[in-house]
């Protein structure tokens, strides 16, 4: 009876912690969008950290599939830059997930991202297309928190060389030009 206890008690916590607990899940062949890219990076990251502690989230890296200022904008690949005491990239690509990991490789250009915070990919876009600004022609969108030279919030960075550069702040959605 009291090992029957014990497993009812165990099942019982592990579908509460799975149902209540974790992130929406997703697949290694769901398709990236504009709606669900913020969705699929945090479940990137509840992945790597169901593995270890102190998994922080440094970057994206989104190819679009067509130019930001077109009516529909898909999602080509993404990929994510995931680091605890290794680095582990997860690259997604048309619906398809690959996992990189280069161990004692530490990523120091950024600051970590706190995903919990951020406006949607689509509101980035939304309100870069919205801005009294020179719109870059681009397929290239980076999420990051810059190191320096001073702090920053973390971005949706638009553009390329060549292109001009416009960050549309993560937190606030305030588009401005990168010089």
């Amino acid at each position: 009876m009291k090992n029957f206890l014990m497993i009812l008690i165990t099942a019982a916590l592990a579908f509460f912690a799975h149902h209540f607990l974790s992130s929406p899940s997703y697949s290694a062949t769901t398709e990236i969008t504009v709606d669900n890219f913020l969705d699929i990076a945090k479940a990137d990251l509840a992945t790597e950290s169901s593995k270890s502690e102190n998994v922080v989230f440094y970057e994206s890296q989104i190819t679009f599939s067509n130019f930001i200022t077109s009516d529909t904008v898909g999602i080509e690949r993404v990929m994510n830059v995931i680091q605890d005491t290794s680095m582990c990239i997860q690259f997604h690509h048309r619906g398809t997930k690959t996992y990189i990991t280069k161990t004692h490789s530490y990523w120091l250009e950024d600051i970590p991202v706190n995903l919990d915070r951020l406006i949607t990919l689509d509101s980035a876009i939304t309100r870069l297309n919205m801005a009294n600004v020179p719109k870059p022609k681009t397929r290239i969108c980076i999420l990051r928190n810059v190191l320096g030279p001073t702090p920053t919030t973390p971005a949706y960075i638009f553009g390329t060389h060549g292109t001009g550069f416009v960050r549309v702040d993560g937190y606030t959605g305030e588009v401005s030009t990168i010089e």
